[in-house]
């Protein structure tokens, strides 16, 4: 079953952001999803716990360390039909178990400089954890929380600092349903009526990451098999 770790060595570029709304919509699909929390931070077992429970088929491994990551990626993985690993927004052994793991790295990014050069840090953690188990492990950028009106010249200007990473062509727009998820629990489609925005797209936003990540994997299958 495909394990996909979301990585970037700093906190706030919308690593838990990501991984919710991605486990959310595969559940959605019929898919069983298991995210594993290795955030000292918790803030997966955060959303969980909030009024709203969280999609049917998602379930929930807090406090997943370096001791116990591999022997618990192997066991989610038997179990389910998704396992997603949100890793502390620092460079450790645990991320580089997570890497090693997985089938494909998300690097969650925003459209600044900062995250442009914290993402080529967590690309080096990959191609460190590829030396160690001698394999290519896949990576993707998926931007995040982006913003249709920041002018042209502003985006352009900072889009070079990416362009010789590969990225997801979906983006994560800057939703106020993606915040709402984590005031009251739950997904998107299960939020109170009224609250977050124009639902509806960004429903389809989402949906639209989702394909995306599974023709990332697809693709990556593809390569690995030729």
């Amino acid at each position: 079953m495909p394990v996909i770790a979301f990585v970037t060595p700093k906190g706030g570029a919308g690593k838990t952001t990501a991984t919710v709304l991605i486990a959310s919509e595969l559940a959605e699909r019929g898919q069983t999803v298991a995210i594993l929390d290795a955030d000292p931070n918790q803030p997966l077992a955060a959303w969980a716990t909030k009024d709203i429970a969280p999609p049917t088929g998602i379930s929930i491994v807090s406090d997943v360390t370096e001791d116990s990551m591999i022997d618990t990626v192997e066991q989610a993985a038997e179990q389910n039909d998704w396992v997603l690993i949100d890793v502390e927004g620092s460079a450790n052994l645990a991320s580089a178990y997570a890497i090693s793991q997985s089938d494909l790295i998300i690097i969650p990014a925003q459209k600044t400089q900062l995250d442009a050069k914290e993402a080529v840090r967590a690309i080096k953690m990959v191609r460190d954890a590829q030396k160690v188990v001698k394999t290519e492990i896949p990576f993707r950028l998926l931007f995040m929380r982006t913003n249709a009106r920041v002018m042209a010249g502003v985006q352009k200007a900072v889009q070079s600092a990416f362009q010789e990473i590969p990225a997801l062509p979906v983006e994560i727009a800057e939703r106020s349903a993606f915040q709402a998820i984590f005031a009251y629990g739950g997904s998107i489609k299960s939020l109170p009526k009224g609250v977050g925005g124009n639902v509806r797209n960004a429903q389809e936003n989402v949906e639209a990451v989702v394909d995306a990540v599974i023709a990332a994997l697809k693709t990556s299958a593809r390569r690995a098999a030729a």
